[in-house]
C-alpha cells in the first residue's frame, strides 16, 4: 500500500522535501486526520492539503530560489527565439556573462527592446502559481512615447477598454514630462507581459520609444544597473498562492484517477 507522502511525491505534486515539511506541519490530511509518515493511504478522495486563515507558510518554498534580474535591452525573455531570427536571450546572457548555469523559469515576459526587472525561479510550479495570480501584483513601467497626451487620451487610457478580445486596463497612467515630440510617462498594469499596454497605446496613437519596468509586486530595481542579478525572498502572498496551486493540482489528479 502507498502512503500519502509517496503518492504526493510520485505524482510530482510535492517534492520530497515539501512532503516531509508539510507532514511535520500537519498540512497533509486524510479524512481530517494527521497521517503518520508510514500510514497507508486507504482512500484517494480522503487526501487533501489543509489551509487556514492563519496558515503557516514557513514550510513552503524553503527549498526553492527566487531571483530578480535586471534584463538589459536587446534580449528575449523566452528560452528561444519564437521568430527563429537567432536573437539573443536573457538566458544566454545569464550563462555567458554572469556564469548563471542553472534551470530557471521566467515569471512573465519583458519585450526584446525593453529593459528592467523580471523575476526568475528554479521552481516551475512557483512560476505557474504566480502567473495564475498575476492580477494580484502591479507591474510598473517608465516609458518614453512618441506623440502628445491630451485630456481625452489620458481619460481613455486610464479607463481602458477591450481591444481585439483583450481586456486592456484600467491603467494607472501619469504624464511625467511632455516634450515637443514625445512624452515621458509612468504606467502600471496587472499582467506579467505587456500585451495590454501595447494594444492600448496603439489605440491612442502612441508608440513606445523606451521602456523600463521598474517594479514587479514588492520587487524593485533599487538602483540596479542592466545585467544586475540577485536572490530575493518569496513573499508570504506568493507562498500562500503556491500552496493553493498545489492544492488545486492534487484535486485535479484525484479527479483524473
Amino acid at each position: 500500500p502507498i502512503t500519502p507522502g509517496q503518492f504526493l511525491r510520485e505524482t510530482k505534486i510535492l517534492s520530497r522535501e515539501e512532503t516531509r515539511d508539510m507532514l511535520m506541519a500537519n498540512q497533509i490530511k486524510t479524512g481530517g486526520i494527521d497521517p503518520l509518515p508510514s500510514s497507508p493511504l486507504k482512500s484517494l478522495s480522503s487526501l487533501y492539503l489543509k489551509s487556514s486563515p492563519q496558515m503557516n507558510t514557513d514550510t513552503l518554498l524553503t527549498h526553492s530560489k527566487l531571483y530578480v534580474f535586471y534584463k538589459p535591452k536587446g534580449f528575449l525573455s523566452t528560452m528561444t527565439d519564437p521568430e527563429k531570427r537567432n536573437r539573443p536571450t536573457m538566458f544566454e546572457y545569464l550563462k555567458h556573462t554572469l556564469s548563471v548555469d542553472k534551470k530557471l523559469y521566467p515569471i512573465g515576459r519583458l519585450d526584446f527592446n525593453a529593459e528592467g526587472i523580471i523575476l526568475l525561479t528554479d521552481n516551475e510550479d512557483a512560476a505557474k502559481a504566480w502567473i495564475e495570480n498575476e492580477n494580484h501584483y502591479d507591474y510598473v513601467y517608465e516609458m518614453k512615447l512618441t506623440g502628445r497626451v491630451d485630456k481625452k487620451k489620458l481619460k481613455e487610457i486610464r479607463k481602458g477598454k477591450v481591444i481585439k478580445g483583450v481586456k486592456c486596463g484600467p491603467f494607472f497612467f501619469e504624464v511625467k514630462k511632455q516634450l515637443k515630440k514625445s512624452v515621458k510617462v509612468l504606467m502600471k498594469n496587472q499582467r506579467a507581459d505587456m500585451r495590454d499596454i501595447k494594444l492600448m497605446l496603439q489605440k491612442a496613437d502612441l508608440q513606445m520609444m523606451k521602456v523600463k519596468r521598474i517594479s514587479v509586486g514588492p520587487y524593485k530595481t533599487e538602483g540596479a544597473e542592466p545585467g544586475g542579478f540577485r536572490e530575493v525572498e518569496f513573499s508570504s502572498k506568493q507562498k500562500q498562492q503556491y500552496f493553493f496551486y498545489k492544492k488545486k493540482l492534487l484535486r485535479e489528479k484525484i479527479e483524473e484517477l
